[in-house]
């Protein structure tokens, strides 16, 4: 049986970890909380605008977020390729990265070059991987782009 301090720090514990979840879901779905499923143009905007990177799962329910619902979207375009390469010019930094994972998927080797420069990049950029948001190097985040781990989990069950 469990005693009464022990109880005490287990709720305590878990009311933190589901405070933060709530939290990540209404940060993470922010200024598109109304769009489910986007356009290909939706898309595009919510990457060029992204404020942060949010991982494939947030939340306490595992949520797909919209970021990466969005990636997904542009991905299946058959102009992904180049959507991808203008968000690389365009897009905040954020957005700069998802553009990166995408290139991993339709011109690796441009991606390789592009990323020479986020990889000398120590700036950091807010993320939301499940349950916690966090602020990481865009160097450290670039580095899992270009050896795709996480280009392979946004993309999910899209196939080129």
């Amino acid at each position: 049986m469990i005693d009464s301090r022990a109880f005490f720090l287990l709720l305590i514990l878990a009311l933190s970890v589901s405070l933060g979840c709530n939290e990540v879901v209404s940060i993470e779905t922010e200024p598109f909380p109304e769009i489910e499923n986007p356009t290909p143009e939706e898309a595009l905007e919510m990457l060029r605008e992204a404020s942060g990177l949010a991982g494939a799962s947030v939340g306490i329910d595992g949520t797909t977020s919209r970021q990466v619902r969005a990636f997904r979207v542009v991905l299946r375009e058959a102009y992904a390729d180049q959507a991808f390469k203008q968000l690389l010019n365009e897009a905040t930094k954020s957005g700069q990265l998802y553009a990166l994972a995408g290139l991993y998927f339709t011109d690796p080797a441009y991606m390789n070059e592009a990323a020479r420069v986020f990889l000398s990049d120590h700036s950091e950029v807010e993320t939301y991987f499940g349950c916690i948001v966090d602020e990481q190097p865009v160097s450290t985040l670039t580095k899992e782009i270009v050896d795709g781990s996480l280009p392979r989990s946004f993309g999910g069950e899209v196939v080129r």
